[in-house]
């Protein structure tokens, strides 16, 4: 059992960004991106993925149209990307029978109920013991997840979460009032937090940035309500380079 795959076809450097930042922050993982029609084509040819999101209108001769019909054609769902509001194109899209169809500019919290609407329109067994695990481990859902915490589950802010510690198989999550732990690993757990606003300090901690009350430099460590976490060698370079100095 993997981890579901997106392959992205969007032309626009800033919407392809945006579109892998949200669907690595929703669990998933981003196969491959292409700006041009061509190479989508061979890609789709020779590889599959999970989902294909695809934006109608390419630059150069291919349109997303005609990518779509070769991802059709591999039995790949399609959700369809566009900037125009145009029943036309809507028209001619509906021909290649996509899972969906989303006009831009839109959210993660969109493209996410779009992307669990084509999951389940999709109906293969296969991609549904893929999808479960994501939807039930605690998975981030818009600002907010759920942690299970004495037969109850407990809904957490991401901004309540200030350091996630690795313990064997689970982490734990520090917030002001108490701790709470998730059966996730530290590699998974970081796709559920924005690499803006954590940042890892340790193999073993992330940290929330506007939760450190300061960095001792001298103690090689981040001090966070009165408590001090170390510092790895091998992540100081980067953590510094997200501290905002004057």
């Amino acid at each position: 059992m993997g981890t579901i795959t997106v392959a992205i076809v969007e032309d626009d450097p800033i919407s392809a960004f945006d579109l892998e930042t949200f669907i690595r922050d929703l669990g998933y993982a981003v196969a491959a991106t292409f700006e041009g029609g061509e190479e989508a084509i061979r890609f789709f040819k020779s590889e599959h993925v999970d989902l294909a999101l695809v934006d109608i209108s390419l630059k150069g001769g291919i349109s997303g149209i005609e990518v779509a019909e070769e991802v059709a054609a591999k039995g790949i769902p399609l959700i369809f990307i566009t900037a125009f509001d145009d029943p036309k194109v809507y028209r001619e899209a509906k021909k290649t029978y996509p899972y969906g169809y989303l006009i831009k500019p839109f959210g993660k919290l969109t493209l996410q109920s779009v992307i669990e609407s084509c999951f389940m329109r999709a109906a293969d067994p296969a991609l549904t013991e893929k999808i479960l695990p994501v939807w039930k481990e605690d998975l981030m859902m818009n600002d907010y997840f759920f942690v299970k915490s004495q037969e109850k589950l407990v809904k957490i802010n991401r901004s309540q979460v200030q350091v996630i510690e690795a313990d064997g198989n689970y982490c734990i999550l520090h917030t002001r009032e108490r701790r709470y732990a998730v059966k996730l690993s530290m590699k998974k757990i970081l796709l559920h937090f924005s690499t803006q606003q954590f940042a890892q300090i340790h193999r073993k901690y992330i940290v929330q940035l506007q939760s450190i009350d300061c960095v001792d430099l001298n103690r090689n460590e981040v001090v966070v309500n009165d408590t001090g976490w170390p510092i790895g060698e091998s992540f100081k370079t980067n953590f510094l380079e997200k501290v905002q100095r004057i």
